[in-house]
């Protein structure tokens, strides 16, 4: 009964931040409709289905386990659980990081089949390694009942993207530089970028490198993280792929035409 009063103060935090993201995502959204146009909004969204994919493979299931994990351990245990779970987590981050700014305009032409997402999807690619740390901490915290910090983060990702975004529209328009979706990207960057800084500083931990009991304690349950693992990878892939039909489709529907 003693967890009950932290339970209903997490979720109020927790509720009241993502109101609050909610509301001012509202109104930021009407800003890039009006900044970007339909088509500049367009090919901004191409690219959030492969964001969805590149966090799946990187963070969501670690994160879900970090934060399991973290809520059923003594405190030594807690802090060797998160330390695996930042070095697979960013391992795999890096790894899709550099393979997506590589592989850029292969997804752009091949995929997505607009060229114009090259720019956008080199800009996406260290978004990944910071979401990472983002979502390995938040599990984290959210398994030791610290909900506050989640929300502080969250509300302080999106003050950072929104106004990274309206200061480097208004910089662009005094320099008469054309407004293009990469802004929106950039604003999805530096509110990364803000989110991770805070968890970071606001971290703790144990002095020491990633011992073998810590990797141990993380993967107690090996069958019930890969379930987790491919839980959480298993919508984002479907949305890429509703998502990528209908743009082949329309796509070679306008070159029969033609």
């Amino acid at each position: 009964m003693r967890s009950f009063p932290h339970f209903i103060k997490g979720t109020l935090l927790l509720t009241c931040a993502g109101l609050l993201c909610r509301f001012s995502g509202f109104f930021y959204k009407i800003f890039l409709a009006h900044a970007l146009g339909a088509e500049g909004i367009g090919i901004y969204q191409l690219i959030f289905p492969v964001f969805a994919v590149c966090h799946a493979c990187t963070a969501s299931g670690i994160e879900s386990a970090i934060s399991r994990f973290t809520a059923g351990a003594v405190e030594k245990e807690r802090s060797y659980a998160l330390k695996a779970g930042l070095f697979l987590s960013l391992s795999a981050s890096v790894l899709v990081c550099v393979l997506l700014w590589n592989q850029a305009e292969f997804i752009a032409d091949k995929l997505l089949c607009e060229s114009r997402c090259i720019t956008p999807l080199r800009i996406l690619a260290p978004v990944i390694p910071l979401s990472a740390i983002h979502g390995c901490l938040q599990g984290y915290y959210l398994g030791q009942k610290k909900a506050s910090l989640p929300a502080i983060s969250q509300i302080l990702e999106q003050a950072a993207r929104i106004g990274s975004v309206i200061l480097l529209y208004r910089i662009f328009i005094q320099e008469s530089r054309a407004i293009t979706p990469s802004l929106a990207v950039l604003g999805l960057l530096f509110g990364e970028a803000a989110s991770a800084l805070f968890m970071l500083l606001t971290l703790d931990l144990l002095s020491g490198s990633l011992r073998d009991a810590g990797v141990n304690a993380f993967f107690q349950s090996s069958a019930w993280f890969a379930a987790m693992f491919l839980a959480g990878l298993l919508p984002p892939m479907l949305f890429f792929l509703g998502s990528l039909l209908p743009k082949k489709r329309l796509t070679t529907a306008k070159n029969v035409i033609e």
